[in-house]
């Protein structure tokens, strides 16, 4: 991993990102050859680009030179509006040599770099595993529309994120 000479401004930014980030993306997609589910790569983008835009930051993600055509080297950016940045290069393999096969291995490496960088897990396909953002349970929170539904529900969320100190 490359960061910028400065770091502090993008460092604060990141872990403020982190902090209301959520942990999963939601499987949200059907591989019909292996009657699987899966997470796309949009659902990647939706865990994270909110709390990024927040805080000041993009991802930027493209391909740069490879030495092998069998090979596709994906880099990804994060960048904060101070100008600076960090970035990795993931390598992925390219299983067939034409369009479709570059843009599979393309949308694979997008997703498993996103992955790897924030932490971002696939969601249980069982809805009730599925771990809620600090940001969703807040959202719920506000929602209440009396202060016996208010100490319900904070009750509720207080224990989902038990011996989670940065959500609670």
């Amino acid at each position: 991993m490359i960061f910028s000479e400065n770091k502090g401004n993008l460092i604060k930014a990141l872990v403020k990102a982190r902090q209301v980030m959520s942990s999963s993306a939601r499987k949200n997609a059907q591989n019909p050859h292996l009657k699987s589910n899966y997470a796309n790569l949009e659902s990647f983008l939706n865990a994270i680009r909110p709390a990024l835009e927040a805080n000041g930051l993009i991802i930027i993600q493209n391909a740069v030179e490879s030495e092998s055509i069998d090979i596709l080297r994906l880099e990804t950016t994060i960048m904060h509006e101070s100008g600076e940045y960090m970035s990795a290069v993931m390598p992925m393999p390219v299983a067939k040599k034409d369009a479709q096969g570059y843009g599979s291995a393309m949308t694979y490496a997008r997703r498993y770099s996103i992955a790897s960088m924030f932490g971002i897990a696939q969601a249980d396909d069982d809805g009730h595993a599925a771990r809620k953002s600090p940001k969703d349970s807040a959202a719920l929170i506000r929602s209440a529309q009396s202060i016996e539904e208010l100490t319900a529900i904070y009750s509720d969320e207080y224990k989902a994120f038990k011996g989670d100190d940065a959500a609670t």
